[in-house]
């Protein structure tokens, strides 16, 4: 059987309540959803969760709608056929290991494909969806997940690449829609559309295997298509099917959800936001091009995912894939790279923490400034391999302890940062970077242990 969204969730069927949870009470996609993520993030749980009972922007109900996809390592270890014991280095590992393995997706009959069971055209109606609304400043309900492009025919750079990426769509009506589509290459290949005075075909993708999130996260080269990276992922070929508007000419994921077929329009823009962020702020009104549905293909009984941005569901997924292209990044540069972890508490994405073992002093700079070529860090900490990454308050006592402000900290200016960091208005961009690494080959204070053998003797269960 592919790997798609539903062997995803049986895979989690029966995990305990902090990894899983359906809730079948009718809601409305209108701040309800969030509101029960936002109660279980305050107990500190992140499960994903199915709503099964949602209603859609007609007010009908009996709709599915999927939250917190990736807002822990944990499921994301077991989306790898992993245990979730493995959600540290290990996970980061493998996911690096099967980026460099990708497969060539196979294109199956359109009759085969589950995503088809259901073929809206004429009647095709974004208000049939459960789509979210988020926070209460948001400028409406948002689709929050792939998009799919072609490179056109007429590209020599790539032509007929498939490249797959997270925009941010408003709905504005039964069939139109904005899309901020940012600077990267799902932006490049509406431009060459756009010069032309044509439309640019996108396949909006909502549901599929966390995998084929994480491969949609990755930026390869221009003329790398994304569905190769997704079939390394997922350890199969992803299968594909011809579009309904396109055929071959735009091949969407057979085993998705529910596929909206639109055309971005060349030349227009219109308002779009305010939109709630993955920096835990709302962006600003903004404008942006204009998309137009052409049709919907949905499997049956489907189910929506949905990005609790700006939480753990976006930090999960955002912070794991930019962390691993950090991670590949320093290991290039520094022989002792042993780990990147992207915390939560900078938005996975403005904090960094990496761990080396030190080889000769200056390898903590060398993968310092490595680090500092993807994404948008602010702060980057380097540790030694004895402390845990992905425990902050360990991270936090090797600043304690082994940094000094005077010597072990540098400040570079002038660096690009995201557009959507709301500190940056009227500032230049800037990350500091934190020694907090025993020097080489001098002696330093041990931490304070107990004996392992003792630990390894007394047990608690004993003394009760």
């Amino acid at each position: 059987m592919p790997k798609d969204l539903r062997t995803h969730l049986e895979a989690l069927k029966g995990s305990p309540p902090e990894f899983f949870r359906e809730f079948n009470k009718p809601l409305s996609p209108e701040y309800e959803l969030s509101a029960i993520l936002l109660q279980l993030e305050e107990k500190n749980e992140f499960p994903t969760v199915l709503f099964n009972n949602v209603q859609n922007l007609l007010g009908e109900t009996g709709h599915r709608v999927l939250m917190n996809l990736t807002a822990s390592r944990e499921n994301l270890a077991v989306a790898c056929g992993m245990d979730r014991s493995q959600f540290k280095m290990d996970l980061s590992h493998r996911l690096l290991t099967l980026y460099d393995r990708p497969f060539k997706p196979v294109v199956i009959p359109q009759k085969e494909a589950p995503v088809r069971s259901k073929v809206l055209k004429d009647n095709a109606d974004l208000r049939k969806l459960p789509i979210v609304t988020t926070h209460e400043a948001d400028g409406g309900p948002y689709l929050t997940m792939m998009v799919v492009t072609r490179h056109p025919e007429w590209d020599p750079t790539a032509p007929g690449v498939h490249n797959v990426a997270f925009n941010r769509m408003q709905y504005k009506d039964a069939r139109r829609g904005n899309i901020l589509i940012g600077v990267m290459h799902n932006n490049a290949v509406f431009q060459m559309y756009e010069k032309k005075g044509l439309p640019c075909p996108v396949a909006i993708v909502l549901g599929h295997h966390p995998l084929f999130l994480m491969g949609a996260m990755t930026q390869p080269s221009f003329d790398v298509s994304e569905y190769d990276i997704i079939g390394g992922y997922l350890q199969e070929p992803l299968r594909l099917t011809s579009s309904e508007t396109w055929g071959d000419a735009l091949l969407v994921p057979a085993d998705a959800e529910i596929v909206i077929e639109a055309e971005i329009l060349p030349n227009i823009r219109e308002p779009e936001g305010p939109f709630g962020e993955w920096t835990g702020h709302t962006s600003g009104r903004t404008t942006a091009p204009v998309f137009e549905v052409k049709a919907i293909t949905l499997r049956d009984h489907p189910i929506l995912v949905s990005n609790f941005i700006g939480h753990r569901d976006h930090d999960g997924l955002s912070g794991t894939a930019w962390g691993l292209s950090m991670f590949k990044r320093v290991k290039e540069v520094v022989a002792g790279a042993r780990g990147v972890h992207l915390p939560s508490s900078g938005r996975a994405g403005f904090h960094a923490y990496v761990q080396i073992q030190k080889f000769a002093e200056g390898d903590q700079t060398n993968a310092a400034c490595a680090a500092a070529t993807i994404g948008h860090a602010k702060l980057i900490v380097i540790v030694d391999e004895d402390v845990d990454i992905f425990d902050e308050e360990q991270v936090l006592t090797a600043v304690a302890t082994r940094f000094q402000a005077d010597t072990d900290l540098q400040i570079v200016r002038n660096i690009r940062g995201s557009m959507l960091d709301p500190s940056k208005v009227g500032k230049p961009h800037a990350t500091l970077i934190i020694d907090a690494t025993k020097p080489f080959g001098q002696p330093y204070a041990e931490r304070v242990r107990v004996p392992k053998a003792v630990v390894d003797r007394i047990k608690l269960k004993d003394l009760y």
